[in-house]
């Protein structure tokens, strides 16, 4: 084999190596931030709502209705 021949199979060979090497990398930070995410909020998105409407009504309780001029 040439160097020429030897140096473009190693720029092919580290090419693959680096695209590999980034897949596992994004793979890695997905799989970690869906894991977090979960063990963050086991309630999920629909009882944040509830969570935050119930607050809002407990606070109209407390301060009465809201009314607006027109």
């Amino acid at each position: 084999m040439s160097t020429i021949q030897i140096v473009i199979i190693t720029a092919i060979i580290t090419a693959f190596v680096v695209f590999a090497a980034v897949l596992a990398w994004g793979e890695h930070q997905t799989r970690y931030l869906v894991r977090r995410g979960r063990d963050e909020k086991q309630h999920g998105a629909g009882y944040d709502v509830l969570k935050h409407a119930a607050a809002k009504e407990k606070a109209q309780e407390e301060t009465g209705p809201a009314v607006y001029a027109a």
